[in-house]
């Protein structure tokens, strides 16, 4: 994104307040713009050029424009006298650029250097909450407490979060306002249009671990087409812990619970039995176009015990400062080719640092294998990772991975698609793995739950990937499958 100044005065936002819009339902931001630069007959003093944004051009919007003055997608307004400035932007984002065009807007407006940013965005009642439906229509939500006193000062409520009896969902207001301008572009964006043409690439780094998992346990996540790779009633499962640093829609964070082997001459390749991430845009990619059964997660970090005398820093928050969540023992059993400790003696254990994932999917009973209610925030395991590695790299690797997917509600048949992996690969120390234990609300046992089986297997061995470049080709469906017609169903009562 480049600045293109179009007047003598310095474009510059120190000291002032930046108003903008979120392209959003009836776009009541943009027009509530327009009239605050018509009545402040604030001059265009730039114009911000994007790809990003799909092109358009038109005559002078203001009254105190001249005849011949054209308007372009994206325009900086800055009054001679007071402390606003203002943002214009007449159209959307192209399918696939809105990730870009909020890194590229965030950017910008660090070198603009701005006092505060003030996004004007807009919600019909369809998407609003029963007892949101009668609070006033102006709200605000806020990340600075200064700012959020003054529009109390105002009579301006805030707009409130769902409560515990009224689950957030998708399209939650609690959403639309994020911290920052590029989290607000980013919460607005539709899910479908987030991703561009493939390939799609992900940087970052990952920990790669293979444990046991029993044949029976394994097949049930696998669907029958394929053979499952195994020795002695057992095959490799684990899991695979990603933090991503760049992707289609950035940042994010992913577990892969991996069932087992699948046999696919002339290779074998892992099949994910669950895909966890903290990111709604690539949860509905990764279930609508790649036919993986993805799950919107939390990822927070657990301290360590009081009495651990090893080192702190792990794996997870390598070179970061990240903070802490707590755990509540009770709410996991520890297993790492060992017998699962009861939960009453894991509270006084010395444990290193850890990652706590847990599922916060929004879903309904549609799921056929579901036998009870769904419970929001529910912990699914706890990883205990090695510490963090500050020495030489490992050397560098580049492989073409095979890999399947597919037999999901949204994707009954079955798909294939190849991963180009490159990176620094290094053996690191196992993880170990706090499997979550199943609510007695819900009354499930532990033999009904797969997901555990898989998680908690003894280790076989780990890798870490360093600086690591993956490339995600379209998903195609194989010639050699019959193309099913209804999803392949896990054999288990309930899933975490």
């Amino acid at each position: 994104m480049q600045l293109v100044q179009i007047a003598q005065q310095p474009a510059t936002l120190e000291g002032k307040s930046l108003v903008l819009p979120a392209v959003s339902v009836g776009n009541v931001g943009q027009l509530a713009l327009d009239l605050l630069i018509n009545t402040a007959a604030a001059p265009c003093t730039g114009r911000l050029q994007t790809t990003c944004l799909l092109p358009c051009i038109g005559r002078g919007a203001y009254d105190h424009q001249p005849a011949e003055s054209l308007a372009t997608p994206l325009e900086l307004y800055i009054p001679k006298v007071g402390s606003v400035a203002y943002l214009q932007q007449r159209s959307p984002a192209a399918l696939g650029q809105q990730a870009v065009f909020a890194k590229q807007l965030a950017e910008q407006l660090q070198k603009l250097r701005p006092e505060e940013v003030v996004v004007l965005a807009s919600l019909d009642a369809a998407g609003r909450f029963d007892h949101q439906l009668s609070q006033p229509p102006v709200s605000f939500r806020s990340s600075s407490p200064e700012l959020s006193q003054r529009c109390q000062a105002l009579d301006i409520p805030e707009l409130q979060a769902a409560p515990a009896s009224e689950p957030a969902y998708e399209d939650s207001p609690d959403q639309t306002f994020q911290q920052g301008s590029a989290e607000i572009c980013k919460s607005l964006r539709p899910a479908c249009m987030v991703y561009s043409s493939p390939p799609w690439c992900f940087s970052g780094r990952a920990f790669y671990q293979l444990q046991l998992v029993k044949l029976e346990e394994a097949r049930k996540y696998i669907p029958p087409e394929f053979k499952i790779v195994s020795a002695f009633g057992h095959t490799l499962g684990g899991f695979y812990l990603a933090r991503y640093s760049d992707s289609p829609v950035g940042a994010f964070d992913e577990l892969v619970v991996l069932s087992g082997l699948i046999w696919d001459f002339p290779a074998s390749c892992a099949w994910a039995a669950r895909v966890y991430v903290n990111d709604k845009d690539a949860r509905t990619h990764g279930k609508q176009h790649v036919g993986l059964p993805s799950r919107v997660a939390s990822f927070s970090q657990r301290p360590p015990s009081s009495n651990f005398q090893g080192p702190h820093q792990t794996w997870w928050n390598e070179g970061l400062q990240t903070p802490a969540a707590p755990l509540n023992p009770g709410d996991y059993r520890a297993s790492s080719g060992s017998a699962a400790i009861s939960s009453s003696s894991s509270s006084n254990e010395s444990h290193p640092e850890g990652v706590v994932i847990r599922n916060e999917e929004r879903t309904g009973s549609r799921w056929p294998f579901r036998s009870g209610p769904r419970q929001l925030q529910s912990p699914v395991c706890c990883l205990s990772l090695p510490a963090a590695h500050h020495g030489r790299r490992g050397p560098q690797i580049s492989l073409p991975l095979p890999s399947f997917s597919g037999g999901t509600a949204d994707h009954p048949g079955l798909l294939q698609y190849t991963v180009q992996l490159k990176a620094n690969m290094r053996p690191v120390k196992a993880a170990r793995v706090c499997a979550a234990l199943p609510s007695p609300e819900d009354g499930h046992t532990s033999s009904s739950e797969a997901i555990q089986s898989l998680l908690t297997g003894r280790p076989v061995i780990a890798f870490a990937f360093d600086n690591m470049q993956m490339t995600v080709a379209q998903p195609r469906e194989p010639a050699k499958f019959k193309r099913r017609l209804e999803p392949y169903v896990p054999q288990l009562q309930a899933v975490c």
